[in-house]
């Protein structure tokens, strides 16, 4: 065959389907020019899909981000309870809110409430930073000789359970972030098309 001939007359999409017959291809051919939003459609739904596995993989990401910060939080909560009993019940709190969202997040995937996990996490951050830099000014701080001085209170040391908390922190802000994007961008794209 010669490149750019054409046998047949049959279009480049026809001539891959040689082996249907010729009025199957004939009513493939009124489908498509009564209908030609349908490749398009077709185009919609493998992105979906594609969306679907790749969101569901970060709700997973997500979630266990949360676990590990709300589960480590509530592990150093004896230890900081003995600093402070303010500082103790944070970690408490801070905890127990971290599962909580967590456990919305695998509940319900679509209305996940990124903007708490970004608050919330991103509070944290703060916080913890404030605390080794600078001290956090706790009313009931059992300042010992051990806790070295800041310049609102007592510092807290670095330590890697701490560094584990904010890296997964950092982790679930990351993704509450993307998602959210990506949310409202399929949101968006799906508006243009029903108004299209």
């Amino acid at each position: 065959m010669v490149p750019g001939s054409n046998p047949g007359g049959l279009t480049r999409s026809e001539g891959r389907c040689s082996s249907v017959p010729p009025r199957a291809r004939a009513v493939f051919a009124r489908t498509r020019d009564r209908w030609p939003f349908l490749p398009a459609i077709r185009g919609t739904v493998h992105a979906r899909i594609d969306h679907m596995r790749t969101s569901r993989l970060a709700v997973i990401l997500l979630t266990l981000s949360l676990l590990v910060a709300g589960a480590l939080h509530l592990a150093l909560t004896e230890e900081h309870f003995r600093a402070s009993a303010l500082l103790g019940a944070g970690f408490i709190v801070s905890g127990l809110a971290q599962i909580g969202i967590a456990l919305i997040s695998v509940g319900q995937a679509p209305h996940i409430p990124y903007r708490a996990i970004v608050v919330l996490n991103g509070v944290l951050i703060v916080l913890y930073l404030l605390h080794v830099t600078t001290g956090l000014p706790l009313p009931d701080s059992a300042a010992t000789g051990a806790a070295e001085p800041g310049i609102l209170g007592a510092r807290d040391e670095i330590e890697l359970p701490a560094l584990a908390t904010k890296l997964a922190e950092a982790i679930g802000i990351s993704l509450a972030l993307r998602m959210q994007r990506t949310q409202q961008t399929a949101s968006a794209d799906v508006s243009l098309q029903r108004a299209a």
